[in-house]
């Protein structure tokens, strides 16, 4: 009896090692840079759309689409890193690849995995629209 829990007790395996990062004071910052991601693209629309020679609607499109792919993926990898450093993401769930979804994929795996105020999300949704709306009066 005591050779076999003796056995059982050196096959058995050790818990597994868990990486716990070193502690980070929580920031909202990237989150809400990336919910007011739209507003430097307004902007930047807004002054080619006055400025550029020719049909501004090719540059436009171009360097706001550059803006939102980028700034999104650096925002929500910013904000993922110090969610998971600030300890409220220990399991190390995935959550950048859902910015690919949109903001709004991106903000909902958010606030799924660290119970997040949903306002992040309601504020990219405002500011999206905002922006559809003066692109679509800069068309006309």
């Amino acid at each position: 009896s005591n050779a076999s829990a003796a056995s059982q007790q050196a096959t058995a395996t050790p818990p597994a090692f868990t990486f716990v990062p070193p502690y980070q004071k929580p920031t909202e910052l990237y989150a809400y840079l990336l919910a007011l991601l739209p507003l430097p693209m307004l902007v930047v629309d807004a002054f080619l759309f006055t400025t550029a020679p020719g049909d501004p609607s090719v540059l436009a499109g171009d360097l706001t689409g550059f803006i939102a792919l980028w700034g999104s993926i650096l925002f929500a990898a910013l904000d993922a890193r110090n969610v998971y450093r600030s300890h409220r993401n220990l399991k190390h769930r995935t959550m950048v690849p859902f910015v690919l979804l949109t903001p709004i994929g991106y903000f909902w795996r958010r606030h799924v995995i660290i119970g997040a105020s949903k306002k992040y999300l309601f504020t990219w949704l405002a500011t999206f629209l905002i922006w559809a709306y003066c692109i679509g009066t800069l068309m006309e």
